[in-house]
């Protein structure tokens, strides 16, 4: 298990997610495509409130998830409070070119305390094609505009 920093479990925010996976040659071989994440939603979002808590730090998949968010009009914070949803996210890194090998997020509704949409990539050696920070955004980012309510 990787160590989470203190910061973030005082705020409530570094929350290990389980989420069902497919452990498929196509998610996990070594000609799988970078883009590959397995994204699950259910529940939609509300239109009127495209507010998002993200955990704070600089890494790059965070660095990815605000631009592409922000891009999309989702008007970003950082910890719970003033946020309609939150993003949980846990990431581990283990290859030798100290890439992210495992992503495991959840984006909960904190009106309703319900789970809108989850996702998990894990790399199974360092020949796998590394996890692509920007695609996984990008892929979060579209499934969120699917499942915005009329």
């Amino acid at each position: 298990m990787s160590k989470i920093p203190m910061y973030l479990l005082l705020a409530g925010i570094a929350t290990i997610v389980s989420c069902g996976t497919t452990n498929s040659s196509e998610m996990y071989g070594p000609n799988a495509s970078v883009t590959a994440i397995s994204i699950s939603t259910s529940g939609n979002v509300d239109p009127s409130e495209r507010t998002i808590g993200l955990p704070p730090g600089e890494d790059d998949l965070l660095l990815a998830l605000r631009k592409s968010l922000s891009n999309d009009g989702w008007t970003i914070g950082t910890g719970t409070a003033n946020t309609r949803y939150i993003l949980h996210l846990e990431t581990k890194v283990w290859t030798p070119e100290n890439t992210l090998s495992y992503i495991s997020l959840s984006i909960v509704d904190q009106e309703t305390g319900a789970e809108i949409l989850s996702g998990t990539r894990q790399t199974k050696s360092p020949y796998d094609n590394p996890i692509d920070v920007n695609a996984v955004a990008e892929k979060v980012t579209v499934s969120l505009k699917r499942n915005t309510a009329p």
